[in-house]
């Protein structure tokens, strides 16, 4: 049986991607390229070290980058439809529609009778005078999809809102390479007391932020709702681990408030990351838009139990109240006071959660959203 070219057109080189692409690369049924357009963009600290592990171009590029609640990079690779003409895919993989190269993809597969994957993580909670403005884009690129692959619920209601068919939609749950995160977190348990020292944390409970300092992550609701906890729990720090625009004036709120406390780790490579997880208790989401939240992910694999908003991708399909977490509303300082509390002051409450989330994350492997991806190759290849 003659292999199915596919072409995956994605915005940037994420870790979390790359094991997803690497198992793809192994599968005797596809011949999968990767194009990227972009090696990174500038709110990411990532490695971008690939090596052979999965076969991939960066396509050249311009970009115009628009800043708002966060940074957006509009990449504009004008060599994308003759590196896909060049490359003659069976089928053509788009990871989203708000590029050039996704949206010039749906015109050569259609021109040139090739199937066409709509690849999203998007929700109906992702307000924006961007979206606004692209919905009649979206909408043909929607109508234009001969199948779609999702992150998980949240971004199949929305397709499903956009006009795609409930039996053409197929999930591959967001995740990450939870293995070498275990691992990570396992070795760093064992340095425990030294890297708390280090971080100057003093206290015996520590709730974690990881990701960026900007509006949309909503971590003033995280630090307000934390001046509270401090009324009640002397012992309890704060540790920020990240970087973004608002740092400065984060660190100022604390500041003026007298907060005690709270620890700013910086902005690390995301293989730096294992650390901060292995010496927390429990981790804090608190963003008011999230596509996802990987964060969930991670902190379910070094076993914490986690706190999440209701408009995160991540928290439907990972958090399950009072088993191993709550989710709250966006934007509820009293909301993240109280399941804090909740938990901090129960001592088996955290044991069970920590336990669930280590149980309940072992089927959100790369693996998994491997099948997802090849059985929506293998549903447009029945033609």
């Amino acid at each position: 049986m003659k292999k199915k070219k596919v072409a995956i057109l994605h915005n940037i080189i994420s870790p979390h991607v790359i094991p997803l692409f690497e198992r793809l690369g192994k599968q005797k049924e596809i011949e999968a390229k990767v194009f990227f357009c972009s090696e990174s963009e500038g709110n990411r600290i990532w490695d971008t070290d690939v090596g052979d592990k999965f076969t991939y171009k960066i396509l050249p590029k311009f970009k115009i980058e628009i800043r708002g609640r966060d940074l957006f990079t509009y990449f504009i690779n004008p060599t994308v439809i003759f590196e896909l003409a060049k490359y003659n895919p069976d089928i053509v993989i788009s990871a989203g529609w708000d590029l050039f190269s996704y949206q010039v993809a749906l015109f050569y597969a259609k021109i040139f009778g090739k199937k066409f994957i709509l690849w999203s993580g998007s929700t109906e909670h992702e307000p924006s005078w961007r979206r606004t403005l692209a919905i009649p884009l979206v909408k043909l690129m929607v109508a234009g999809s001969d199948a779609y692959i999702v992150y998980g619920t949240r971004a199949k209601e929305y397709l499903i809102s956009l006009g795609a068919k409930p039996e053409k939609i197929f999930i591959a749950y967001n995740t990450t390479d939870i293995n070498f995160f275990k691992n990570e977190v396992d070795k760093w348990r064992e340095q425990k007391t030294k890297i708390k020292k280090e971080l100057g944390i003093k206290t015996s409970k520590v709730v974690l932020y990881v990701g960026q300092l900007i509006e949309r992550k909503g971590v003033k609701y995280l630090i307000e709702a934390f001046e509270k906890l401090k009324e009640e729990f002397k012992d309890v720090s704060l540790l920020i681990v990240g970087y973004g625009s608002l740092e400065d004036k984060l660190k100022s709120m604390i500041k003026r408030r007298k907060i005690s406390d709270v620890i700013f780790a910086g902005g690390l490579e995301w293989r730096q990351t294992p650390k901060f997880y292995a010496v927390s208790d429990v981790l804090v989401m608190p963003s008011l838009e999230e596509v996802w939240g990987l964060v969930i992910n991670e902190a379910m694999v070094a076993g914490l139990p986690v706190i999440g908003t209701s408009i995160a991708g991540a928290s439907i399909d990972l958090i399950k109240p009072n088993e191993n977490g709550f989710i709250i509303k966006p934007g509820s300082t009293e909301e993240i006071y109280q399941v804090l509390r909740t938990i901090l002051k129960n001592e088996s409450l955290i044991k069970r959660m920590s336990l669930n989330s280590l149980i309940f994350i072992k089927n959100f492997v790369p693996e998994r959203a491997m099948k997802g991806v090849l059985g929506t190759i293998s549903f447009v290849s029945r033609d």
